[in-house]
């Protein structure tokens, strides 16, 4: 089955090479889940979960930051576009580390964060998400495509090397 995994560009040539590495979800009862989140959607528009720019980091979420991880970000540190590169995936639907988000924060997570997520994400795009419970190797990735200020930037960063934009 096809999914979509939507990350900045800095993790481009670590997934290229290891994989999807899991991040977390909150659960509610305090712990955090190492997963890997997907969308069935590959409309990169209708992400709402993140701005879809890169930005400076405001004094408040330098200091969010800091009371969840421990550290601080330095002044001028940004806030990444995760929506600049979009990997698809080919994922088996009966694999029993996939999970349909609406399940999972049905049983799992707090339904005050679970509606918070949901409302971030756009309109009933919550249920097209799923969770991977693991790492996803990099023979899953059959595909991914840029943004092109994503492929500027990373030219710029990467000594004007330019990356193969996939058609989707």
């Amino acid at each position: 089955m096809k999914f979509y995994h939507y990350t900045c560009y800095q993790y481009v040539f670590p997934i290229l090479c290891d994989g999807i590495h899991t991040s977390v979800v909150d659960r509610a009862d305090g712990t955090l889940e190492p997963v890997v989140w997907l969308t069935a959607n590959d409309r990169n528009h209708l992400q709402k979960w993140d701005e879809g720019v890169e930005r400076l980091l405001t004094d408040k979420e330098r200091h969010q930051y800091f009371a969840v991880n421990g550290v601080m970000p330095e002044k001028g540190a940004q806030w990444p576009n995760k929506r600049a590169v979009r990997f698809t995936v080919d994922i088996p639907s009966n694999d029993p580390k996939l999970i349909k988000w609406v399940d999972y924060a049905t049983e799992f997570v707090d339904p005050t964060y679970a509606k918070i997520l949901a409302r971030t994400g756009g309109p009933k795009q919550y249920l097209e998400w799923f969770l991977y419970q693991g790492n996803i190797s990099p023979d899953c990735i059959k595909d991914m495509m840029w943004d092109e200020a994503a492929i500027e930037k990373f030219r710029a960063e990467n000594s004007g090397f330019r990356p193969r934009q996939y058609a989707a």
